[in-house]
C-alpha cells in the first residue's frame, strides 16, 4: 500500500521496482486524493489499484486499510519513494512464515536519503543493490533460504509490513495530519500489544526521499515539536525526558544551525521555516494547547 500526492512520476517508478519482485506482489492500493497524482501508464499494472483518500499519509493509508482484500494475510505500507531489492517480498514472506510471533516486521533501510541534502536517486539505489547481490551471492552460496530478524523498538514508516489481523484493531491516527511525522512510531508502539516487533535484515530497500510533493518548511518544523509532544501525552512516548533530547534538542539545533550558520550543504531544506515552525509550537505548547492539527490551518 502506497500513500501518494504530487509525485507520480516518483510513485511510477517504486511501482516498478514492486513489478520487479521476485515474489510479485498480490495487490498494491495506491492511496491518493485524485487521480491526477497517478500517471495512465502505473493505473494500467495489472497489479495496481488506485482508491481516493483525503489528503495526508495517516488518512491516506487507513483508506487504503479500508479497500485490502478479504482473503489478505499481510499488508506493506511503503513510501512513494522507495526502491526495494528484487527479493524483498520473498524476504519479508519468509520472515513470517519462520516467525509466528512477529505481528509487525521493519525493512533493512541500507541507504537513507533522509541522512543527507537532496536525498538519493533512483539510479544510485540500484547500483547500490547491484553491489549489495554480488556479496550476498557470494556469502549465501548452498545455505538454506531464512529470513533472520532482530527485535526493534519501532519499524521506519517508509517500509513496514503487518499481519493483516492487526488491522482490526490498530489504525493510523489521523490526528497526525499531512505528512504525519512520528506516526509509524505511534501504529508501531500500538501493534506491540499483539505480538512481536522485529526487522528483517534480509528485507532490504534503499528510501531515496525525494524532496518534491512534501509539506512547507514551517509545517514540518511545527510537527517536529508538536508531535513528539502529542504522542507523550497520549502515552506512546514513555518519557517526556526522551521527548525533549530525542525530538526537541535535535529539531532545534539542527534547524538553528542550518538556518543562521554558513552551510554549503544546506540543499533544499528549508531549516528557517523549519526553526519557525519549532517556535511557534514551543509557544502553542506553552500556552497549554496540545494540537497537531493545527499545520492545516498555516500556510
Amino acid at each position: 500500500m502506497i500513500p501518494s500526492v504530487g509525485r507520480k512520476e516518483v510513485l511510477h517508478e517504486t511501482l516498478l521496482s514492486l513489478a520487479r519482485q521476485s515474489l510479485p506482489p498480490r495487490r498494491v492500493i495506491v492511496s491518493v486524493p485524485g487521480f491526477e497524482h497517478v500517471e495512465e501508464s502505473s493505473r494500467a499494472l495489472p497489479f495496481v489499484e488506485c482508491v481516493l483518500s483525503p489528503r495526508g499519509m495517516t488518512a491516506q493509508r487507513n483508506t487504503g486499510v479500508r479497500h485490502l482484500p478479504a482473503e489478505t494475510e499481510l499488508v506493506a505500507f511503503f513510501d512513494d519513494d522507495v526502491e526495494l531489492a528484487h527479493d524483498f517480498l520473498a524476504a519479508v514472506s519468509r520472515a513470517f512464515q519462520q516467525n509466528p510471533g512477529v505481528v509487525l516486521l521493519g525493512a533493512n533501510v541500507v541507504a537513507d536519503g533522509a541522512t543527507r541534502s537532496g536525498g538519493l536517486k533512483r539510479d544510485e539505489a540500484l547500483r547500490l543493490f547491484r553491489d549489495d547481490d554480488f556479496a550476498q551471492q557470494q556469502q549465501q552460496k548452498n545455505a538454506p533460504a531464512i529470513s533472520p530478524v532482530a527485535p526493534m523498538r519501532a519499524a521506519y514508516g517508509c517500509g513496514m509490513i503487518v499481519r493483516r489481523g492487526v488491522l482490526d484493531h490498530v489504525k493510523f491516527d489521523e490526528k497526525l495530519p499531512l505528512y504525519s511525522w512520528l506516526e509509524d512510531v505511534d501504529f508501531s508502539v500500538r501493534c506491540a500489544a499483539f505480538g512481536q516487533l522485529a526487522r528483517c535484515d534480509s528485507a532490504r530497500l534503499v528510501h531515496l526521499a525525494v524532496s518534491r510533493g512534501r509539506t512547507s518548511g514551517q509545517r514540518f518544523g511545527f510537527s517536529q515539536i508538536m508531535n513528539p509532544f502529542y504522542l507523550w501525552r497520549k502515552g506512546t512516548l514513555d518519557s517526556f525526558t526522551r521527548v525533549v533530547s530525542s525530538f526537541w534538542l535535535k529539531a532545534l539545533a539542527a534547524n538553528f544551525a542550518g538556518a543562521f550558520l554558513p552551510n554549503k550543504n544546506r540543499g533544499a531544506i528549508d531549516r528557517r521555516g523549519r526553526l519557525l515552525g519549532n517556535l511557534l509550537a514551543l509557544g502553542f505548547i506553552a500556552l497549554g494547547r496540545n494540537d497537531p492539527e493545527h499545520i492545516l490551518r498555516m500556510k
